[in-house]
């Protein structure tokens, strides 16, 4: 994983919100398109890059079409990651072109299927992430 560091995506501020299935009580319909894309995003990274999935099909296909229809009137809620929510919400709604994703996603992506399998693993954290490749950069690392 990159240590470089990109804006976080709003709304992704916890793994369980990531792969939250309902919508928080009197969500504003820009923090629902930020959730929303959080999630698009989080779950596309699990599917595509790691071969994992903890939505369902029919699921993802939902997310992906209420994201493709709140997208154009809050475009504003995805910034900075616009571009490649547009270009991954075409007609086939797939992660499959995105070629790198925000180090946020990928994290929240990790600790989700971590929350969802780790224990059965019998792993900390930085093991299960680095099974899957990736390294985990501490607050200490960083200086």
């Amino acid at each position: 994983m990159s240590a470089r560091t990109q804006p976080e995506l709003p709304g992704l501020e916890t793994a369980e919100k990531a792969g939250a299935e309902t919508a928080p009580a009197e969500e504003t319909p820009q923090a629902r398109t930020a959730r929303l894309a959080g999630q698009f995003l989080v779950h596309s990274y699990l599917y595509y890059r790691l071969g994992e999935t903890v939505l369902a099909d029919e699921e993802f296909d939902r997310l992906a079409d209420e994201l493709r229809g709140l997208l154009p009137e809050h475009p504003e809620a995805v910034e900075p990651h616009g571009a490649m929510l547009a270009q991954a919400l075409g007609p086939e709604a797939s992660g499959h072109q995105i070629r790198e994703y925000p180090p946020p996603i990928i994290t929240t992506a990790l600790k989700l299927l971590y929350a969802r399998s780790g224990e059965r693993e019998g792993v900390d954290f930085q093991e299960f992430a680095e099974r899957r490749g990736h390294r985990v950069i501490s607050a200490r690392d960083k200086d």
